[in-house]
């Protein structure tokens, strides 16, 4: 061994030595006799990200009076929209043909409460046109005692349909067209468009 080792030159001297080294190092290592050297990380690439991150949030996070303005803009049209529901259900329909029926029992009632007779008198409605008959010899009487006749009747009828309505929910403005008849089917007097009545009877 040592005639071999006298035999290599000087360079091959020093690269079996470096081998020896190299590998008596790696032992130790392995074994953990030697130190590990744990680099340690580049500060210049965490000091560049910094102000990067910290730069997104500001772009990136809404501001609260926009999260507020925006609220207020969602709850606008559904505030609308319940506001218009509420107002068609508030809205009252006018009295229909099937709701005629009561209406005329309600208004017999009424004219008979305020002592008013009523046996010669008749009511029936076609549509939502209330007729009321009266005897023939109406037609005789004078035609200024015919229009107060017709007229107070007009406004009885109406003030029973205005507690009716209250009590039915139906559209108190709209009352039903008033007619008065004689009992041979002519007629005495009839309700205008304008609402006032007219007497038929010359």
């Amino acid at each position: 061994m040592l005639s071999k080792w006298k035999n290599l030159k000087r360079w091959q001297k020093w690269v079996v030595v470096l081998v020896c080294l190299a590998v008596l190092g790696k032992i130790f290592e392995i074994t953990g006799l030697s130190p590990k050297t744990e680099t340690e990380p580049v500060k210049t690439a965490q000091t560049s990200t910094p102000s990067t991150s910290k730069a997104k949030p500001k772009t990136s996070k809404p501001s609260s009076s926009t999260k507020a303005s925006s609220s207020k803009s969602e709850e606008q049209p559904s505030k609308e929209s319940s506001s218009e529901s509420s107002s068609s259900e508030d809205k009252l329909k006018d009295i229909t043909e099937d709701q005629m029926g009561s209406f005329i029992d309600y208004f017999k009632q009424d004219l008979t409460d305020k002592g008013l007779d009523i046996s010669t008198y008749s009511f029936y409605n076609r549509s939502t046109i209330l007729y009321m008959t009266v005897p023939n010899d109406y037609k005789y009487y004078n035609k200024t005692d015919l229009q107060k006749f017709a007229d107070g009747m007009l406004a009885k009828e109406h003030e029973a349909f205005n507690v009716w309505s209250g009590i039915n929910n139906v559209n108190y403005e709209r009352y039903p067209m008033f007619h008065i008849k004689t009992d041979d089917g002519n007629a005495l007097a009839s309700q205008k468009i304008n609402g006032s009545m007219e007497v038929k009877v010359k």
